[in-house]
């Protein structure tokens, strides 16, 4: 399913987006989510162009692999990413205004792209971190948790952690 527009979740008690058929994935240019309640894309791939959103007192869950080639993603809510990877893509800068409640199962940056952690550290709980070539992640004057199994650096990327604090509890 192809859409240049947003997908609002916005009510108050759990929802969930599911793809069947011969539709396996979702290109979305933004996802916007407040109400109460899980918001939940199940078992759907997701490419997300733009923005994605979610409001305070929202909890967002996904357990299919995200490719994110948006510039930002504001999170003042509980971020929740379950299974395969979630992946910043697209030669562009991503900023990451992460709530402190944010859980990721596996990050890929790929090649020539930027993501800048602008408050609270991020948690990758399992999966893979990888950084692809001229990639660069700056991960700010954070504290980040890792119990990634698995870590990729291409030899010309940048792991900026000059200020932040890496706690790996694997």
């Amino acid at each position: 399913y192809r859409t240049d527009t947003t997908l609002y979740l916005l009510a108050d008690g759990d929802q969930k987006i599911a793809t069947g058929g011969n539709c396996t994935e979702l290109n979305l240019k933004n996802i916007e989510l407040s109400g109460s309640g899980v918001k939940e894309l199940d078992d759907t791939k997701v490419n997300i162009s733009g923005t994605i959103k979610i409001a305070s007192g929202t909890s967002f869950s996904t357990n299919d692999a995200v490719v994110f080639s948006g510039d930002t993603i504001d999170n003042k809510g509980t971020f929740r990413h379950y299974g395969s990877s979630f992946t910043f893509d697209g030669d562009t800068t991503h900023y990451i205004f992460m709530g402190a409640d944010n859980i990721f199962n596996g990050i890929i940056i790929t090649d020539n792209d930027t993501v800048v952690v602008k408050n609270n550290g991020i948690t990758l709980n399992a999966g893979t971190f990888s950084i692809g070539k001229k990639s660069k992640f700056l991960m700010g004057g954070f504290t980040h948790y890792f119990a990634s199994p698995k870590i990729e650096l291409a030899d010309d990327c940048e792991w900026d952690t000059k200020d932040a604090t890496l706690v790996f509890n694997r």
